[in-house]
């Protein structure tokens, strides 16, 4: 077993890193003043990972999957699980995203040994038959139309027509058709590809010493379970193809969305980029600006009016999100206000220190804390290092990656009501 023990220079958190001997990566966190454990079990392994090889072998995978078996999971030979951390006096729950699927739970820290045991127990092992998967199927199909509105119809299109192949253009929790083709063999196979050991992590953050979390994990029986030498498939998105695509949703006010493929930067430091990016859309498009006060006069934007910007190894992108149609030239619109802001040192400091405070605030929840220091390791980043990164970002830096920006590989997609 190799450890490691991590220090943020700048507080007083600290965490302990184990690679097990079966592969699996513990991280442990002492929090002696907290009342309450939070514990996730999670698996490099989302939404976007539909396709991959496992020992030289090409595997496809149907969109859904992953939230599909997500929701299986919960069955156990022993009944339901919910109620069992209930009587334990925890509270758990699970989520897919894009890159991971996360099983925690949280609590007074009561009863710890026996909740991390049941964690272990119902992640390492799927119980089912195809009762089960036709009965979730249709607890999905149900879910999957509580989504069903304008503003996720929007994202959603938005991805696809930004992206021809990679997998981000699918919705998290798939679509009819991809949910009916999953099958029992289907979910077994994902399940013994991306749930393995050494693509699996476990966090407890809990006010107990990190030896006594540390024993636990070890006495528990871990089931045995083969290694896979896993390659990502790569995938090569073409330009984009439809500059402009209009849908028509009933009951539903215009809205609109522009996004723009940020292919062309380097792909080395994600981390990096995406803060650069954020904190130069921070400054231009929110009240930073002295433009943005206009804007919201002359009704050209409202409190719906947002962006995102994402930067990791899978996808890259920035989309701004509108409702209304004031904007003749949405492209023009973004690329004049980003070239033609004058950036400032003193705006940037201001976006720092927000951010930094607001990063340590999170210590304080742990919930958040535990949420946190999850992506942080789904990006391959240490959580701690935040504030060096922040502190040396320049203002020259953020003028050249906007100056770098391709507006021309853009999409808009229009929502319109009936």
């Amino acid at each position: 077993m190799v450890m490691n023990v991590i220090n943020d220079k700048y507080s007083n958190e600290r965490y302990y890193s184990f690679k097990l001997k079966n592969g699996l990566n513990l991280y442990i966190v002492e929090k002696p003043n907290f009342k309450t454990v939070f514990a996730a079990y999670f698996v490099k392994a989302g939404s976007l990972d539909l396709k991959g090889y496992f020992d030289n072998k090409l595997l496809n995978f149907n969109s859904g999957i992953a939230h599909f078996l997500e929701h299986l999971l919960f069955k156990t030979e022993k009944g339901d699980v919910i109620s069992q951390f209930s009587n334990f006096g925890y509270d758990v729950n699970a989520y897919t995203s894009t890159n991971e699927t996360v099983y925690y739970f949280t609590g007074v820290k009561n009863k710890i040994k026996k909740a991390i045991n049941l964690l272990l127990s119902f992640t390492n092992s799927l119980i089912i038959n195809k009762d089960d998967v036709d009965a979730e199927r249709e607890i999905i199909r149900q879910e999957l139309l509580m989504y069903q509105n304008s503003e996720n119809k929007l994202i959603n299109e938005s991805y696809k027509e930004l992206y021809n192949q990679n997998t981000i253009r699918y919705d998290i929790g798939g679509d009819d058709s991809s949910i009916d083709k999953i099958d029992l063999d289907e979910l077994y196979m994902f399940f013994n590809s991306y749930y393995t050991y050494n693509n699996s992590n476990v966090l407890i953050i809990s006010p107990f010493k990190y030896q006594k979390i540390l024993n636990i994990i070890e006495e528990f029986d871990f089931v045995v379970k083969k290694e896979n030498i896993f390659n990502e498939f790569k995938y090569n998105d073409q330009k984009i193809g439809i500059k402009n695509k209009k849908i028509t949703i009933n009951n539903s006010s215009f809205k609109r969305s522009i996004g723009y493929r940020l292919d062309n930067f380097d792909k080395n430091n994600y981390f990096y980029l995406e803060l650069l990016f954020k904190f130069a859309l921070e400054m231009v498009f929110s009240e930073l600006n002295s433009e943005y006060e206009k804007w919201i006069n002359k009704k050209i934007i409202n409190d719906y009016f947002s962006y995102d910007v994402n930067f990791n190894k899978v996808h890259q992108e920035m989309i701004f999100y509108f409702e209304n149609d004031k904007i003749t030239d949405l492209n023009n619109f973004i690329e004049y206000n980003l070239k033609n802001f004058k950036f400032d040192e003193h705006k940037l400091i201001q976006l720092k220190n927000r951010f930094i405070n607001k990063h340590y605030e999170i210590f304080d929840s742990i919930e958040e804390y535990g949420f946190e220091f999850i992506k942080s390791i789904i990006n391959d980043r240490n959580m701690y290092e935040i504030y060096d990164i922040v502190k040396k970002i320049k203002i020259e830096e953020i003028i050249e990656i906007v100056n770098k920006i391709d507006f021309s590989n853009y999409s808009i997609v229009s929502i319109n009501g009936e």
